[in-house]
């Protein structure tokens, strides 16, 4: 898939993380987090593959990973609501 980036980021992205969620579908947790791991490289605020690594991390009791995707998202959120309140 490395052929891929340069042409089209956002359908690598999508594909990425849609058969990250088909690993943690049929419990292949790695898997998920190999994909999920891929899609974060291209890019790393990518909400969808951060909420299925850690859910996936999770399933193999990776607390420390948990936490630390966890700790992502929610600055994510922050910043998106701090954003939301400037346009409103």
């Amino acid at each position: 898939m490395d052929g891929a980036v340069g042409a089209d980021p956002v359908g690598l992205l999508k594909t990425l993380v849609n058969r990250a969620l088909a690993f943690l579908k049929t419990s292949e947790f790695v898997a998920c987090i190999r994909d999920c791991d891929a899609a974060l490289s291209v890019d790393p605020v990518y909400s969808k593959a951060l909420f299925r690594r850690a859910t996936a991390r999770a399933k193999i009791e990776d607390w420390v990973g948990v936490a630390a995707d966890a700790a992502v998202l929610q600055a994510l959120a922050t910043r998106d609501a701090a954003a939301l309140q400037v346009c409103v």
